[in-house]
């Protein structure tokens, strides 16, 4: 078990020591854009502005392990690797809503982990290992979250933080969705956000004790709903904001979702879990750049007996590991990536889909 607790130099040091082999697995891999190190400053300047441990602990990875810390800040410009499908049910069997995840993405090993840096809050969550953001969380304030690429919004990509850096930046930081609403507020009037790497905006789930919320954004553009019921359902798609193209891929996985989980009037995991395994379609939501899933189920009154599952790899294949909020000790399996399913050595697929993006 590996305790990631101290200073952001302290657990850098240390994820880099039990993570060495992936995370230099994939630094070796990873093939940064040509012009990246004349865009790096502005990535810098931001985050040493909004979160400046996060450079610290990438700077004492990068020197345990013996990279470039540059191509560790190349690896979180914008690309075209995220999709993704998320669930909130808010309105369940046990009283305990539900939060989930099926992450789309470059075909990478996946980390989970339990992180206190500092002050910050503690929190539950998983990304790639070279990865300054999240693509999930739960923290000690009971506060949930998922982030999925949204739609087609007509701005090229910048320097600025993506939605991985910003759900970060809410687990460490927000106690609950209001909060973290006007922490994305903050961020957009700063200018500091980019789209996603064909020029998409982003898209938040997040989950408290009073309900559920969804938050769309582009630089330019923000809105939001709340729900105390029923379930919440996104893809790729915007449905607040306008979509400039249309997303076949992420239309489909949609509808799919809302078919399976839209009828039942009080879900269970089982259900969620249901839905996150499907394969039905030409783009069905457990699909071949499905890397990783995670689910968190909430305890309104008492954060700390909330429990999430961490499935490494597709949902339908991987093992879900438990990882309950009240410990601070991350499995080193689960940091290392060794039980790690690669969606591409699936058997047979029946599906289209031929751009992680998209799906």
């Amino acid at each position: 078990m590996v305790k990631l607790k101290g200073t952001a130099r302290e657990v850098g040091k240390l994820f880099a020591e039990v993570a060495e082999k992936s995370i230099s697995e994939l630094a070796v891999s990873f093939k940064p854009p040509a012009d990246f190190r004349e865009r790096l400053n502005k990535l810098v300047e931001i985050v040493e502005d909004v979160a400046p441990h996060w450079l610290e602990e990438g700077e004492a990875i990068c020197q345990t392990v013996g990279i470039d810390f540059q191509f560790f800040l190349a690896y979180n410009l914008p690309s075209v690797k995220e999709g993704c499908t998320s669930f909130i049910a808010l309105t369940t069997q046990d009283g305990f809503p539900i939060l989930h995840k099926n992450r789309d993405f470059a075909i990478e090993k996946q980390a989970f982990f339990i992180k206190k840096i500092g002050d910050f809050y503690k929190f539950i969550g998983g990304a790639s290992h070279l990865d300054m953001g999240v693509a999930y969380f739960l923290n000690e304030a009971g506060l949930a979250g998922a982030c999925n690429t949204g739609s087609y919004c007509g701005l090229n990509p910048s320097s600025g933080l993506l939605d991985r850096h910003i759900l970060r930046l809410i687990a460490e930081r927000a106690s609950d969705k209001k909060e973290a609403l006007e922490l994305v507020k903050e961020i957009q009037g700063k200018g500091y956000l980019s789209t996603e790497g064909e020029g998409r905006g982003f898209i938040l789930l997040l989950l408290d004790k009073e309900g559920g919320m969804v938050i769309e954004y582009t630089p330019k553009e923000l809105s939001w709903e709340e729900a105390k019921e029923g379930v919440l359902i996104r893809s790729n798609c915007f449905l607040l904001l306008n979509n400039e193209k249309e997303d076949l891929s992420s239309q489909h996985r949609l509808q799919r979702a809302q078919q399976i989980l839209g009828g039942k009037k009080m879900l269970t995991l089982q259900d969620i879990w249901e839905a996150a395994k499907d394969r039905e379609g030409s783009y069905p939501i457990c699909n071949k750049h499905t890397v990783s899933a995670f689910t968190v189920t909430l305890s309104p009154l008492i954060p700390s007996l909330s429990l999430t599952f961490a499935f490494p790899g597709p949902p339908d294949r991987a093992i879900p590991f438990p990882m309950a909020l009240s410990s601070e000790e991350t499995p080193e399996v689960l940091l290392k990536g060794d039980y790690w399913v690669n969606p591409t050595e699936e058997e047979d697929f029946d599906g289209k889909e031929d751009n992680p993006i998209s799906s």
